[in-house]
């Protein structure tokens, strides 16, 4: 669904004013339509839900925490954002975006689990 509705040559008429660095944590450090060697024309901007958190890998020391959405924006081809890699030390950056006159400000920490650990609910 992703390739065949959001790679194409349309134009992209939306710009982040954020610093993309502090919004993206991925390889890529930017907007994927922005990437000259991807035709984005659709771009996809996406946080974590309280089932989708990243959890998955991690196990060993000084490995992060993968999702399924940290393997699309691997791919490049969403722009994955609100993602933080210590639980313990959340810094919320917002993502400021501009289309034509009209201003958004996206401010999100994604979703977070109250607790975490052996025999921990929700």
């Amino acid at each position: 669904m992703l390739r065949k509705y959001c790679l194409n040559d349309r134009e992209v008429n939306v710009e982040v004013l954020s610093d993309p660095a502090e919004n993206f944590h991925n390889q890529f450090s930017g907007v994927n339509y922005e990437d000259p060697n991807y035709n984005v024309g659709l771009p996809f901007f996406i946080i974590h839900g309280n089932h989708d958190d990243p959890t998955g890998s991690g196990a060993l020391p000084g490995e992060s925490h993968l999702s399924a959405l940290d393997l699309l924006s691997a791919s490049n081809l969403i722009n994955y954002f609100g993602k933080a890699n210590d639980i313990k030390d959340i810094e919320i950056a917002p993502l400021l975006m501009r289309k034509g006159a009209t201003k958004l400000a996206l401010c999100t920490s994604a979703a977070r689990r109250r607790c975490r650990g052996p025999g921990a609910r929700g």
